[in-house]
């Protein structure tokens, strides 16, 4: 994402809240949000994983609960966006897909050491 486009989706998303509030956020509004954190600078990188306490989550949706369709919407439209987003326990992580791309693949080597 280039450095104004990262500027204008934070005007939008202000804008947005400003107008609608934060209680109940749409799904593509909420993937706005981490879309934008993930862009934002931190310690001197542009991008770059983060990881969501699901308390700041819920924060982020404005929603008191985690239901499972609206995580698995807000994975499907991140996923759109070329984000992959995922949890464990009571934490989440956003990574960009291309960075998962790159992990090591499950050779076939690896699969005869034990027959399968």
């Amino acid at each position: 994402m280039e450095k104004k486009d990262h500027k204008d989706l934070g005007q939008f998303i202000k804008k947005e809240l400003q107008k609608n509030g934060s209680k109940n956020l749409s799904i593509p509004m909420a993937a706005n949000i981490i879309e934008y954190f993930y862009y934002s600078d931190f310690a001197g990188k542009i991008k770059g994983r983060i990881r969501i306490s699901r308390k700041d989550l819920l924060q982020i949706l404005g929603r008191e609960r985690l239901h499972y369709d609206n995580y698995q919407a807000l994975v499907d439209e991140l996923l759109s966006r070329k984000i992959l987003f995922f949890g464990k326990d009571d934490v989440f992580y956003a990574i960009r897909v291309k960075t998962a791309d790159s992990w090591r693949k499950v050779t076939q080597g690896m699969l005869s050491t034990f027959s399968l």
